[in-house]
């Protein structure tokens, strides 16, 4: 009985050694919807391929169709790795939590997205020779809920890691 009990021990263990450490070692967390603690102005410097308020359009004066207006000419995405007080403080004006950044760090993620209603989750992320890949998904959710591309923003809190460059990836 007791090699048993050892026996179902040992293999509870190497699962937890095989799989418990491998997906987040960096203790990463994504946060879905970043624009609502974000600087306007940020937002407003560093626009994406999305819709945005025609800031010229008048109402009753203007053509309706008018009203938003698409900015073909800004990249897909933009991202920020941020390692300072200073530079968090200057973007995330609305954050009310804090961050530690003598231990960890903050990626800043802005991309053109049609699901304001849905979330997005943190997969995986790897690390190689000073790139990070950050693997996301989209909730599940049937229905039409998609809308016309607005700018979005994740902002991934991990633990401090050297890091030129970071890639997002949609699984």
């Amino acid at each position: 009985m007791k090699k048993i009990i050892l026996s179902g021990i040992f293999i509870i263990l190497s699962l937890c050694l095989t799989f418990g450490c491998g997906c987040n070692k960096y203790n990463a967390v994504l946060y879905s919807h970043a624009e609502k603690w974000i600087s306007e102005d940020f937002l407003e410097k560093n626009r994406v391929k999305a819709y945005y308020p025609n800031k010229d359009y008048i109402e009753g004066e203007s053509d309706p169709w008018e009203d938003i207006l698409y900015d073909k000419e800004s990249p897909d995405s933009r991202t920020f790795i941020i390692t300072n007080q200073y530079e968090f403080a200057k973007i995330f004006t609305k954050y009310d939590s804090t961050v530690d950044f003598n231990r960890q760090i903050v990626i800043l993620y802005i991309f053109g997205d049609v699901y304001p209603a849905r979330d997005y989750f943190f997969n995986k992320l790897t690390l190689k020779e000073q790139s990070l890949k950050i693997y996301y998904r989209l909730e599940n959710r049937k229905g039409d809920d998609a809308t016309m591309p607005y700018q979005r923003c994740f902002m991934v809190k991990l633990d401090k890691v050297e890091i030129m460059s970071v890639e997002f990836i949609e699984k």
